[in-house]
């Protein structure tokens, strides 16, 4: 994607400057207008409405979520539900702010449960067959042919509930969610110990006649080839089973691979993220690499915890878990900052960069 610098000694309120303009009714005509060629004029009327209260709301919850980490785990929730029900609008044409209000009447399309585990592997959240988050899946990220084998309907929770289904392949672990957010790659390893489920972008090369793609391994891995190459073969089972050099004074490793394998890997997707490097995750529920979703499905177990599981939640602010109150910490700090990039960057397709006044390659 095309980059685009914004200087700024304030990237948090230079951010929403540049996402403000989608809260002006008539500078969104003109970018739905862009966006939907053939879209008639009484649809931009009730989307560019919709588009509008959604960034404000958005903007609400994000700047003024409050002074201690109950607060700002529920406001940057519904903060990141905003985000996404503008992101909903910009990519369907048929989205209005009553489709979004139809959508979460059925539920935000999330069931939260827990097991007699210690935290955080005792909690988990599905994915529901209905509800805002299922719609987002269907008409942003094109999941259609997935949805069935990655959501859970009314009769499978009854079943759980009785013990006669497991749901294991469906589930979603709140460790697994923190694994996927590649800027708390310094708190996650501090936390468990081992490398989350994401790796910096490869590169791939041709030499002569033979081509080769190489993964770099972060000064904190070394000594761990091993859980680099497996994680390496988990997110490109691609190319498991070609030769492999691994050199550990470059930190790089190497496999060998054939012109199919590198023309496929060359058109990836990966994330960029806004204050650091390309990354490639571990797909959730072998379907799902969208950050936007990463987000809002951890959000949506803190703010639960914070509302609706207080014991769980004292536990963790002041009790036997407080061990992982840091990475949680680190984690809402990291959201004010990357959320709303990551959605102006999908939003525009474009590659935001906030750069400090006067420099030529500091990143904020």
């Amino acid at each position: 994607m095309e980059s685009f610098v914004i200087p700024t000694d304030n990237p948090i309120e230079s951010l929403w400057n540049r996402i403000s303009f989608l809260a002006s009714v008539e500078y969104v005509k003109d970018f739905l207008r862009k966006r939907f060629p053939c879209i008639d004029e009484s649809a931009i009327v009730e989307k560019d409405q919709g588009l509008a209260f959604c960034i404000k709301s958005a903007k609400d919850y994000f700047l003024h979520g409050g002074s201690n980490i109950t607060s700002v785990s529920v406001n940057y929730y519904y903060g990141c539900f905003a985000l996404i029900g503008a992101m909903m609008i910009i990519s369907d044409s048929d989205v209005t702010l009553d489709n979004l209000e139809s959508y979460s009447v059925k539920g935000h399309g999330f069931s939260n449960f827990h097991e007699s585990k210690k935290f955080p592997d005792s909690e988990f959240l599905v994915i529901r067959d209905q509800g805002f988050f299922y719609e987002y899946l269907r008409c942003v990220l094109k999941l259609d042919e997935k949805l069935k084998a990655i959501c859970v309907g009314s009769e499978e929770i009854r079943k759980y509930k009785k013990g006669k289904k497991d749901l294991v392949k469906k589930r979603v672990y709140l460790k697994d969610l923190f694994s996927r957010i590649p800027e708390l790659y310094g708190s996650y390893m501090e936390t468990f110990g081992e490398p989350p489920k994401v790796i910096k972008a490869p590169t791939i090369s041709k030499r002569d006649t033979e081509r080769y793609i190489e993964f770099r391994l972060r000064i904190d891995m070394e000594g761990r080839q091993d859980e680099l190459i497996d994680l390496v073969l988990e997110i490109f089972p691609e190319v498991r089973g070609f030769d492999r050099k691994i050199d550990v004074r470059g930190r790089r490793i190497t496999f060998k691979i054939n012109e199919e394998v590198s023309k496929h890997l060359e058109h990836g997707q990966y994330y960029r993220s806004p204050i650091s490097d390309h990354y490639a995750f571990l797909p959730l529920l072998d379907s799902i690499t969208d950050p936007l979703f990463f987000h809002a499905s951890l959000l949506y177990l803190l703010s639960v915890f914070a509302r609706y599981r207080p014991a769980v939640w004292r536990k963790l602010l002041e009790g036997r878990n407080d061990k992982f109150l840091p990475l949680v910490m680190d984690y809402l700090s990291l959201c004010r900052r990357i959320l709303p990039n990551i959605f102006l960057d999908q939003c525009y397709q474009k590659n935001f960069r906030l750069m400090m006044t006067g420099a030529l390659v500091c990143e904020l």
